[in-house]
């Protein structure tokens, strides 16, 4: 069931294109505070109640929790519902999933690393505006490359094309008062 919503989520954020590189390695993180809690996202192709944690961890890492409700199946309890879980993260389940973000010309993208099973790195330019979030997957780079350096390089160049960018997943923030997340140090 892990790699299910593994590969639910990876197909409605990331569209499946990896990397051998991020765009810059985790100790060059820098921390974005608005990205921790939920955000749900209302497209989520054949789940229900699909919903994303972007939990803090260290040195501006995020781990990834996601959840969702499977439809009913055929043949299955009228109104009983599949729900299932995973934990996306650093040594928690397989096919763990952890974030960093990377900042080029001022834009934000995320760096998703699969550390377990899938091997690569997963890219996706992201833009929060209030209690809104907008994902798009960095689709069409030409490598090979040898470096983060590299693929800093090419996206940089590409910064404004179209033509680098795929899917567009929008993800609404979870009201404060119903989210538990809170930043280290700080109160909810």
């Amino acid at each position: 069931m892990h790699a299910f919503l593994l590969a639910a989520f990876a197909a409605l954020l990331l569209g499946g294109c990896t990397y051998e590189y991020p765009l810059a390695d985790a100790e060059a993180a820098i921390a974005d505070d608005e990205l921790v809690g939920i955000w749900h996202l209302p497209e989520a192709g054949d789940l229900e109640n699909a919903d994303v944690m972007f939990l803090p961890m260290h040195s501006g890492r995020y781990l990834l929790t996601f959840a969702a409700s499977k439809p009913e199946a055929p043949g299955s309890d009228p109104g009983s519902k599949l729900c299932e879980q995973a934990m996306v993260g650093w040594g928690l389940a397989q096919g763990h999933m952890v974030a960093h973000v990377t900042e080029l010309g001022g834009a934000r993208f995320l760096n998703l690393e699969f550390v377990c099973g899938d091997e690569g790195y997963a890219l996706a330019r992201y833009w929060i505006r209030g209690d809104t979030a907008r994902f798009v997957t960095v689709d069409n780079l030409k490598g090979p490359f040898g470096s983060s350096e590299e693929v800093a390089a090419a996206v940089r160049s590409r910064l404004d094309d179209p033509e680098l960018y795929g899917d567009t997943i929008l993800a609404y923030r979870v009201p404060k008062r119903t989210n538990p997340v809170t930043v280290p140090g700080t109160r909810p």
